[in-house]
């Protein structure tokens, strides 16, 4: 029965931390934020008396797993990403995905088939975030769909057929 919100990264401008508490003070469900960098300090000082948010700097990589075991929904808020393979190890672990729609999310998401792209707008995070705890069983095929998307696109043959064309051999 998970009902957390996931968010792993950076805590610096990249990953649009403003957008982030936004919507972590407009929801009534539990975050965790897992990070550090230069807005650490403001993140733990805004949170210390919120119990609604767990706020943990460093976790070792191989644990990554069992803390996404205990959450719903990855949230991603950055304004651009690279390959952000955090969202490969949420949609791996069968999260439900909410991430922002820029460069780098658009090319692991598909939009309503294994996860969600949003506009940066904090009203429209929050209002999903509500629709999936309010109808879990309409965002199964969701979570199935991110552990398919895996499989196929992201295995490791997958991965050596793209790098052979992408090196052109």
């Amino acid at each position: 029965n998970r009902k957390n919100v996931l968010f792993i990264g950076r805590l610096e401008h990249q990953k649009n931390i403003p957008l982030l508490i936004q919507v972590i003070e407009h929801s009534s469900y539990n975050f965790t934020i897992v990070g550090d960098g230069k807005l650490h300090k403001f993140i733990k000082e805004k949170f210390t008396k919120n119990n609604r948010v767990t706020i943990i700097k460093k976790i070792k990589h191989t644990e990554i797993g069992h803390l996404m075991s205990k959450h719903l929904i990855l949230i991603n808020t950055s304004f651009f990403e690279g390959q952000p393979k955090i969202l490969l190890e949420g949609l791996a672990s069968g999260l439900i995905l909410i991430c922002s729609d820029v460069e780098g999310n658009k090319q692991i998401i598909k939009n309503n088939t294994n996860g969600f792209l949003i506009k940066n707008n904090f009203s429209e995070y929050v209002n999903k975030i509500d629709d999936i705890h309010n109808n879990k069983n309409n965002y199964k095929n969701i979570s199935l769909n991110g552990k398919i998307c895996i499989n196929d696109e992201y295995n490791l043959e997958s991965i050596l057929k793209k790098e052979i064309v992408f090196l052109d051999i």
